[in-house]
């Protein structure tokens, strides 16, 4: 069985370096056995911020995209049906500071839709998470991906901050 896993994303500067090395070494450690591909900004606060870690691998430095000039959640809400977004509140805070935001919280999903584009067809699986998620050493990845045959399966990680 063939195994991406896409690690995306920025590691938020208030967090503190050592645990992106950490977290880099546990990823590694649990999918030992897959394909890991990595990517993050290319911009001076991420190069900053993976100086430490761009030694150990290598990092698809990926161009940030521009601010959305509409709120994507609004757009979102007004092109699908309403039940789509039922009880989410970020669809009510329509503030230039709430877009801005809102706007921003794309970026992940605008950079794994980049990183998955780039990499090869050929896996059985793609797993894609992010620097700051944290994975106990007893993850059930095996378990999962029996799970996965059948099912699409989400994984909540707690994010380490």
């Amino acid at each position: 069985m063939k195994i991406a896993v896409l690690i995306n994303g920025n590691f938020h500067p208030y967090l503190r370096r050592e645990t992106l090395i950490e977290n880099l070494f546990s990823l590694q450690t649990i999918f030992e056995d897959c394909d890991i591909f990595y990517q993050t900004w290319d911009d001076p606060e991420d190069r900053h911020i993976f100086k430490d870690v761009s030694s150990y691998i290598d990092i698809n430095w990926a161009s940030k995209p521009n601010f959305a000039t509409y709120d994507p959640y609004l757009k979102a809400y007004n092109d699908l049906p309403s039940r789509s977004f039922s009880g989410i509140s970020r669809t009510r805070n329509n503030s230039s500071s709430a877009k801005k935001i809102k706007a921003h919280g794309c970026f992940q999903h605008i950079s794994f839709f980049n990183q998955f584009n780039s990499i090869p067809k050929n896996y059985d699986f793609y797993i894609r998470t992010r620097w700051d998620a944290y994975f106990n050493e007893n993850f059930p990845l095996k378990n999962i991906l029996e799970i996965a045959e059948k099912n699409v399966v989400g994984i909540a990680a707690i994010p380490n901050h």
